[in-house]
């Protein structure tokens, strides 16, 4: 596990990678964080990064315009290790950012496309603009860009798409480092984002829930101190506020609350239509929780139903089973009906773990970081047999940035830091 604090420290270098997609645009640490106030976990084993496989080391790249209007360019560009064979359990490269993208915000769109907007770019600024991958072509085009920046608006979990197939984004942090109450749609349609809501209370690093009529965002900070003009802060205060954005009134309203502040957690909704939060951290020092809340849509209640086992938390992603249980972090399951937790016997090695749930419900993890560097590793858990199993490698060291099941069952993923913690604009698929 990690926090938002240690997630964006490993964000950190000055150098590009030479691989097989040429040379990345450098990109300078964000500054004044401190990750002091949240827990950073040790790696639980996992192999060093591992070698490219295929890559001749040469720099074929092409310059691509920044069409997000950052200022940034991003060089891409492939040799041969790059083209993969596309059967199952490999990678193959496809289309990259016109702005590369460390932490953007991402959905895939009810049309099959994927926007991909916000997060820091290689000069570590923070950005507005958004793009959309167009799977069928393999390309990023401009789309209208944000009001605010939205920076950590929400923590793993891609952003909601509405019934509607609008986006919705809110929270997180302005370019000057403020916390942000403004929410926005993104509407596929018309390639623009609008204003609605907004937040009662700004907050960052929540988690978010989509209900049907209702969006939930949970917990998060609701107090930081900034360091503008760059992406840098200090973590000042937790809260338990659950603040419910409805679709039908297109406002914000609080609910609940949870019973402690809640940094981070993981969240699933039950078959049943309710909504469970688990773990994360909670208070200012941000120590790892074991509660165990549950959220009935009806009453817009919150009960406290159990307590994770001394050994297991949950702070990067939670994910419902096609058999009931509940995988935590990728190293425990959780049974929903006697909140009982188990540890796995092989759990995920890596942390900051890229995850996404699969079409037929097993999960895959991809990247992250081993040692304390961004790897290649990806691996997948079968929900059958419960094991975690080494799949094909990324073709690039990548963390920070998105995994999202695209519609016709391949991954994409895109953005996030190379092994030096520069920003890239590169994209891969994972054809399961």
């Amino acid at each position: 596990m990690t926090s938002v604090g240690s997630w964006a420290l490993a964000s950190m270098g000055v150098a590009g990678l030479v691989g097989c997609f040429g040379s990345s645009s450098s990109a300078s640490p964000p500054g004044g964080q401190d990750a002091s106030s949240t827990p950073v976990a040790a790696d639980s084993g996992g192999d060093a990064m591992t070698a490219e496989a295929g890559a001749t080391g040469a720099s074929d790249s092409s310059t691509i315009v920044d069409a997000g209007g950052d200022g940034a360019t991003s060089t891409t560009g492939g040799d041969s290790g790059c083209a993969g064979d596309g059967g199952p359990g490999t990678f193959t490269c496809t289309g990259s950012l016109a702005t590369p993208r460390i932490a953007p915000g991402a959905a895939v769109l009810s049309t099959g496309s994927v926007l991909v907007a916000g997060g820091w770019n290689a000069t570590s600024q923070t950005v507005t603009s958004a793009e959309v991958y167009d799977p069928t072509t393999g390309s990023f085009a401009a789309t209208g860009g944000m009001t605010d920046a939205h920076l950590w608006a929400g923590w793993t979990a891609p952003w909601p798409v509405l019934s509607s197939g609008k986006v919705l984004v809110g929270g997180g942090l302005a370019a000057s480092g403020a916390l942000l109450a403004s929410v926005e749609l993104y509407d596929p349609s018309a390639g623009t984002f609008s204003l609605t809501g907004p937040l009662g209370t700004p907050v960052l690093a929540f988690d978010l829930v989509s209900l049907g009529g209702s969006v939930l965002f949970i917990g998060g900070y609701s107090a930081v101190t900034g360091a503008p003009p760059t992406p840098g802060w200090e973590y000042t205060a937790g809260t338990s506020l659950v603040q419910s954005y409805s679709v039908t009134a297109a406002t914000v309203s609080p609910v609940g609350p949870v019973a402690e502040a809640r940094l981070f957690g993981c969240n699933v909704v039950l078959q049943s239509g309710d909504a469970v939060a688990i773990g994360g951290t909670v208070g200012t020092a941000a120590t790892f929780e074991s509660n165990i809340e549950q959220y009935d849509p009806t009453t817009m209640q919150w009960t406290t139903v159990g307590t994770l086992a001394n050994d297991v938390t949950c702070s990067e992603g939670a994910f419902l089973l096609p058999n009931g249980q509940i995988l935590l972090d990728g190293a425990a399951l959780l049974d929903p009906t006697t909140w009982a937790t188990t540890p796995l016997s092989n759990p995920l090695p890596n942390t900051s773990v890229m995850l996404v749930q699969l079409a037929n419900g097993d999960v895959l993890g991809v990247g992250g970081q081993a040692n304390g560097m961004a790897t290649v590793q990806t691996e997948r858990f079968n929900a059958s047999t419960g094991q975690w199993a080494a799949v094909g490698s990324l073709h690039q060291p990548r963390s920070t940035g998105r995994a999202l099941l695209l519609p016709s069952g391949d991954v994409l993923v895109v953005g996030g830091s190379d092994a030096t913690g520069a920003a890239l604009a590169t994209a891969e698929l994972f054809h399961p």
